[in-house]
């Protein structure tokens, strides 16, 4: 074979390094799993309203079955693996996404289906006429995230009832992705005619604390948290499976060759999901001419 000939390069590359073993990364559905609990577990979260009336510049609205489009501060809230930066704020007692959806007075069970539909925060959704109220803090006042310097939108309606004095209700959207509700007293029907939780954009899950029952106490708090302990995936200690294939390749005598893992990968496994795929060496030379391994 003259100098200037082809020369192959034959890979047996066994060794190939699987790395970044990370749930989730290859999936298309969040894998975000949310909790709640009350102030009235053991170890939930604590009452402490702290009213917009009271501050200046927090009004938003004043309607009945309307909805408002409103921005964020700070950098957004993550929900469901998504950063949210604008809300459609509800009259009826909602926080919708998108954020120019607009939320009836016709409510209905949060149920986790395939058929897409749109996601959002549910702390009152009922047939409402009510004041609206926003404000951001850099450093949220409530108690449970006070001394942590975490941030917060804090959005509270003030409800209407013509038979009834006035009642005050809130959802503050940590910006650690925390949702709290809190309620004040007197709340209409004490949630009987309403529809209380979280949703997922495209409904393939949701969190449901109740629907269409009395549920709502006085000063009832709702903390809905990230799992982050809920598969076993989160301390996943087992090694990834590299399954190669042997290919040649033909390189110049003057060339370089680069070849990208899945070139060579032939099915490579893992108990959970695997996020990335690596190859030692990748690059190779006329001094590579022969089997490699």
């Amino acid at each position: 074979m003259g100098s200037n000939s082809s020369k192959a390069i034959i890979l047996n590359l066994a060794t190939m390094a699987v790395a970044n073993n990370i749930r989730g990364s290859t999936t298309s559905k969040c894998d975000w799993e949310y909790k709640f609990s009350t102030n009235d577990d053991p170890h939930g979260p604590s009452y402490d309203f702290e009213d917009l009336t009271t501050h200046s510049d927090t009004k938003v609205g004043y309607c009945n079955d309307c909805n408002i489009q409103v921005e964020l501060g700070g950098l957004g809230f993550p929900f469901y693996c998504q950063n949210q930066t604008h809300f459609s704020f509800g009259s009826n007692g909602g926080l919708r996404t998108p954020s120019d959806t607009y939320l009836t007075m016709q409510n209905s069970e949060l149920i986790t289906n395939d058929i897409g539909s749109d996601g959002g925060i549910f702390i009152l959704w009922q047939d409402n006429r009510a004041t609206m109220y926003y404000k951001h803090f850099d450093s949220c006042p409530h108690i449970l995230y006070k001394y942590d310097n975490i941030g917060c939108d804090i959005f509270q309606w003030t409800l209407h009832i013509s038979y009834k004095s006035d009642s005050k209700i809130q959802a503050i959207l940590f910006e650690n992705g925390s949702i709290l509700f809190q309620y004040g007293r007197g709340v209409h029907y004490g949630g009987r005619s309403a529809t209380i939780g979280i949703q997922e954009y495209d409904q393939l899950s949701s969190v449901q604390y109740s629907f269409k029952r009395y549920s709502v106490t006085d000063e009832l708090a709702i903390l809905f948290e990230i799992d982050h302990g809920t598969s076993p995936c989160d301390s996943d200690n087992e090694a990834p499976v590299a399954r190669c294939q042997n290919k040649a390749y033909t390189i110049n005598p003057t060339g370089t060759l680069s070849i990208a893992a899945s070139d060579i990968d032939h099915g490579s496994t893992d108990n959970c999901d695997i996020a990335s795929f690596g190859i030692v060496p990748n690059t190779f030379t006329r001094d590579d001419i022969g089997d490699n391994e």
